[in-house]
């Protein structure tokens, strides 16, 4: 039980520190003027002509791309602390940023060390890169499948296609997905860990 709290209670600083550096920026002299318009043109959304609406949008998206960038940088940082690194993955899917799937399949074998209470309700389970991925769904295919084409390491292969499975939902996509793949790919090597992948697609190792 403490060690949850504690986790809770990290994972809350983790939360504000990012909110903190998308919204003030690392100078803390200097104001993020479209942060604060994003903030007041919100407040006020009824009385926006189309103009506003499309300043609206470009807000949104600049914050949206300054948070993914900032989660992404954590989640490949070395020297970021383990338990940073998996809530990036997790709130990377929470927020489904498409562009993030490289990194996510880069990270797929990030591993939650310190597994909770399987019956307690919690952010992600073993491998939260995977959870982020399945989240952000066929926009990350293509990241997923370029992974499995370079990886031969047995655990990446059944996270990776772990996550087709969900994603897909049925397993004759899910195979039709990676046999597109296979007829598409020109390099032996590339070929055969794809052909690898669908011949064991159904004895691969399933995580939870």
């Amino acid at each position: 039980m403490n060690k949850d709290i504690n986790r809770r209670n990290f994972i809350a600083g983790v939360l504000s520190a990012i909110t903190i550096c998308v919204t003030r920026g690392a100078n803390a002299d200097s104001k993020d003027t479209a942060v604060q318009s994003l903030d007041s043109q919100i407040e006020n959304l009824s009385s926006l002509n189309p103009d506003d609406l499309y300043k609206l949008q470009d807000n949104v998206q600049a914050h949206n791309s300054k948070l993914q960038h900032l989660l992404t940088d954590q989640l490949r940082s070395s020297g970021t602390q383990p338990e940073a690194r998996l809530y990036a993955a997790f709130l990377l899917g929470v927020y489904r940023f498409p562009e993030a799937s490289t990194a996510l399949v880069e990270n797929i074998t990030l591993e939650d060390k310190h597994p909770h209470d399987t019956d307690a309700l919690w952010l992600w389970r073993k491998y939260p890169a995977m959870d982020a991925l399945i989240r952000i769904g066929n926009a990350g295919l293509p990241d997923v499948i370029e992974e499995i084409a370079q990886t031969d390491d047995a655990t990446s292969l059944s996270l990776l296609v772990q996550v087709i499975k969900s994603v897909c939902r049925y397993p004759e996509c899910s195979k039709a997905v990676i046999s597109h793949a296979i007829d598409n790919e020109t390099k032996p090597d590339r070929k055969a860990r794809l052909q690898n992948a669908l011949t064991n697609f159904d004895t691969l190792r399933v995580y939870n």
